[in-house]
């Protein structure tokens, strides 16, 4: 489950870059600067396994593409000749493109997410999202997220939903698993401790 949400999987077409980059790291890179961007990238990447993601854009995907090209790198050590090794590197990458971009094809039918606000509160924010999917209307829903190091890394911890058919005259949404209470009216949360 963490994978599933420490991704975004529209960025699923970057992947085809992590066997150019491992051999460009096999041909221009000692042994020992890979293994410090390893370690780096794995340090970078290991709060996803616990459900955090760094706030940046991009990121997640950018340190699983770089722990993927050293370990491509160091596959390619041990499979021979430099033209033998730029073959598979293409090869495979080749194979990565058609495969990804069926996988994209299907993933255009699919919808979009757009946050519409967001407050903060220490280490808690609150985002009100519209999650339109290829058809009907959008689900409207609050999340609610913790923050780590700084705010550097985020998570998120429960989501309520907003069904069309309630009444606006309700203005408390409750947070039950961080006892966090939300004016929808006030636009202001409390943290309870």
């Amino acid at each position: 489950m963490w994978l599933i949400e420490a991704f975004d999987w529209s960025y699923l077409r970057i992947l085809i870059l992590f066997p150019l980059l491992g051999f460009l790291f096999n041909l221009f890179l000692n042994l020992k600067l890979q293994k410090f961007i390893l370690i780096t990238f794995c340090v970078l990447f290991s709060p996803s396994f616990f459900g955090y993601h760094l706030i940046i854009d991009w990121f997640n995907e950018f340190c699983f593409i770089m722990i993927l090209a050293v370990g491509f790198s160091h596959f390619l050590i041990s499979y021979g000749k430099d033209n033998a090794r730029a073959l598979l590197t293409f090869v495979l990458s080749g194979f990565l493109f058609v495969a990804i971009s069926f996988v994209t094809f299907f993933d255009t039918f699919g919808g979009y997410q757009k946050i519409e606000a967001t407050w903060r509160n220490g280490f808690y924010k609150i985002k009100y999202v519209r999650d339109q999917g290829f058809a009907g209307g959008p689900l409207m829903k609050y999340e609610l997220h913790h923050s780590i190091l700084w705010g550097l890394y985020d998570r998120k911890i429960q989501t309520l939903r907003i069904e069309s058919s309630e009444p606006d005259s309700n203005c408390i949404l409750l947070f039950e698993k961080k006892d966090i209470t939300f004016d929808k009216c006030k636009k202001q949360f409390v943290v309870d401790k």
